[in-house]
C-alpha cells in the first residue's frame, strides 16, 4: 500500500542510520536532517521548515531531490536562472 503525507507520495518511509553523519559536508548534513525530521520524527513539512528556519519550498525541494517524495507534476518545472528571469 502506498503511503502519502501532506499530498505527496512517499518513495521512502524511513531513513536509515546516520553512522557517517559527522563526515558529511554541511549541505549533506542539512539535507539529512530535513529528511530525518520528516521521515523518522514524523514532523510535517511546516514543522521541519520552522525548526530549521527554512522555507516550506526549500524543505519540499530537499525532500524531492533526496528521493523521499515522488514528484507530483507530470513535467517538473525548469530551474529559472537570473539570466532567464531578466533580473
Amino acid at each position: 500500500m502506498d503511503e502519502w503525507r501532506e499530498g505527496f507520495k512517499l518513495k521512502i518511509t524511513e531513513l536509515g542510520s546516520a553512522d557517517a553523519f559527522a563526515v558529511l559536508g554541511q549541505q549533506a548534513q542539512r539535507a539529512f536532517t530535513v529528511c530525518y525530521l520528516f521521515l523518522n520524527e514524523h514532523r510535517t513539512i511546516s514543522e521541519v521548515a520552522t525548526i530549521l528556519k527554512e522555507s516550506r519550498q526549500n524543505v519540499i525541494l530537499t525532500l524531492l531531490h533526496q528521493g523521499i517524495l515522488d514528484e507530483r507534476r507530470r513535467r517538473p518545472r525548469l530551474q529559472v536562472t537570473q539570466d532567464q528571469g531578466g533580473h
